[in-house]
């Protein structure tokens, strides 16, 4: 999910960002206990929890009938492209 939403951000795997999550209480437990793998899988600096409207992509969808939103950003000044 978060590769995709990286692709439709406009961004690169190595581009570090910034995951942002909406997530029911049964959910958020999960994320909280696992967030340093996750961090690492997805190459994001940190988690942050709760809706936000600083994001460069997002997406709504569902994981075993629990509703989840997820958003991205691009961390400030960090893995920026050099222009060619």
């Amino acid at each position: 999910l978060v590769q995709g939403l990286r692709k439709d951000a406009g961004l690169h795997p190595k581009d570090q960002i910034v995951l942002v999550v909406e997530l029911p209480n049964e959910l958020n437990h999960v994320v909280q206990t696992n967030e340093s793998l996750i961090k690492k899988e997805v190459n994001a600096k940190s988690v942050e929890y709760g809706r936000s409207h600083k994001f460069e992509s997002e997406l709504e969808t569902k994981i075993d009938d629990y509703p989840v939103w997820l958003a991205l950003r691009r961390l400030e000044g960090i893995g920026l492209r050099k222009p060619i």
